[in-house]
């Protein structure tokens, strides 16, 4: 199988939103419904406020949504005096003036559709690691 990945809002720009609508509406997820609603319901509008970004995997030989995924910003807040004896240590004197935010990217949830993908979750997951860097 071959696969292509794209950006949700690349979609929206070149087809429409109505056409991403219309196929995320088909994404099915039995064993999550909570990733399948994501998908149907919410993944437009969380890319629209740049809440989050979801990306569609696509079969190449059929154009169909295999799965997607969601990218989102995390913060995360760390204080010197939440560290361990042990981290406090390795840091010295910083320690005690450590207060750092650092924001990063969390991958929320990579998911298959039920309805259009065979392989496992984790096989098709492993299928588009090589598509790493072009999105």
């Amino acid at each position: 199988m071959s696969f292509s990945v794209l950006n949700i809002l690349d979609i929206m720009e070149d087809s429409g939103e109505d056409d991403i609508r219309d196929a995320l509406s088909a994404f099915s997820c039995p064993a999550n419904l909570e990733i399948e609603n994501f998908a149907r319901n919410k993944a437009i509008e969380f890319a629209k406020r740049k809440l989050s970004v979801s990306y569609i995997v696509f079969d190449n030989a059929d154009s169909q949504i295999v799965g997607y995924f969601t990218l989102t910003h995390k913060a995360l807040d760390i204080k010197g005096t939440n560290l361990s004896n042990t981290n406090r240590r390795k840091l010295g004197n910083v320690c005690a003036m450590l207060h750092v935010d650092f924001t990063g990217i969390s991958i929320l949830r990579f998911e298959k559709n039920e309805g259009a993908c065979t392989l496992p979750c984790l096989e098709l997951a492993n299928d588009c690691r090589h598509l790493r860097g072009k999105f």
